[in-house]
């Protein structure tokens, strides 16, 4: 699993490998604790992410189905 974790104030982004599924069950927005990750005394906010097959996730979606959005031009 790679994650990536973005930081607002300095714009850098910094990406890690993971061997376990750090947080699956967890939601956007969720308030998480980076120790699972190695980087300990740090925490962070789900913001986003994608599945598998690249599908974005979206915050105003609910539930565990793959839905496609109407957008108009």
């Amino acid at each position: 699993m790679n994650i990536v974790i973005s930081d607002p104030e300095t714009r850098n982004a910094y990406s890690k490998k993971v061997e376990k599924p750090a947080f699956v069950g967890k939601k956007i927005k969720d308030t998480i604790k980076l120790d699972e990750i190695g980087l300990d005394g740090y925490e962070a906010i789900i913001t986003g992410g994608s599945d598998k097959d690249g599908m974005p996730m979206n915050p105003k979606q609910e539930g565990v189905s793959r839905k496609k959005h109407l957008i108009k031009p």
